[in-house]
């Protein structure tokens, strides 16, 4: 059994699912804590703006204690990722929430997707090289201001159940003639043993994630011009 379920840190998802429309902070917490993303930097800023992505992840041993229990030695797995993307602030906001789209855009990756729009729940089939895991997210949809939205996650079934996160999308306003926008990712995830092989851990995961992300900026920067070509006429 998982940690976060033995030690009581589940969330209920019908109770989450309610406050959908809500401008407030996302109903589940952010695991990797007050942060400052790496991606901040100006060495990093530089490369970004040269349209690298930037992908990492990492794993870690820290303790945690909850009420009553004695304290646990977890495995922490964190997931970030960061590119800059070509297009218009809200149309790309409506396109990263076609979620069906992941099919279309990496079906190696993807084998199967399932969108409750009542529920706010995300079933997700998704494959890494050889390894496959099956599962269900609670979705909660964020606007931080006119120019950042965040569309927050937590697994709520499956291989990684308590893993939370985010994708933000951040407008940096008009460059060379065209708006610029910043899409990044951010994840954690903590148990006794992480469910990834070893292999794919330290090697594969990174590379899996970074071609997934040039194929979703890809599929974003497109679908704007054939947007922006159809408002013209």
């Amino acid at each position: 059994m998982l940690v976060f379920k033995a030690l009581g840190f589940a969330e209920n998802a019908s109770a989450v699912s309610k406050n959908q429309n809500s401008k407030e902070s996302a109903p589940f917490e952010l695991l990797l804590g007050p942060e400052k993303p790496f991606w901040k930097s100006q060495k990093a800023q530089k490369r970004l703006k040269k349209r690298d992505i930037l992908v990492s992840v990492t794993s870690d041993e820290i303790t945690k204690k909850a009420k009553g229990k004695d304290e646990v030695t977890l495995k922490k797995l964190s997931l970030k990722g960061v590119g800059q993307v070509k297009g218009d602030f809200e149309a790309t906001q409506k396109r990263i929430l076609q979620f069906e789209s992941l099919r279309k855009i990496s079906p190696e990756n993807f084998k199967e997707i399932k969108y409750d729009s009542k529920k706010k729940q995300l079933f997700i089939h998704g494959v890494a090289m050889w390894w496959e895991a099956k599962m269900l997210f609670q979705l909660f949809e964020q606007k931080v201001s006119q120019k950042s939205f965040r569309l927050h996650w937590r697994c709520i079934q499956g291989v990684f159940y308590g893993m939370t996160g985010f994708i933000e999308i951040e407008d940096l306003g008009v460059d060379k003639e065209r708006r610029s926008l910043e899409l990044s990712m951010i994840g954690s995830y903590q148990a006794e043993k992480l469910p990834l092989p070893s292999l794919l851990l330290n090697f594969g995961l990174e590379t899996v994630l970074k071609t997934v992300a040039q194929k979703m900026r890809s599929f974003l920067e497109e679908s704007s011009v054939d947007s922006t070509q159809k408002k013209i006429k």
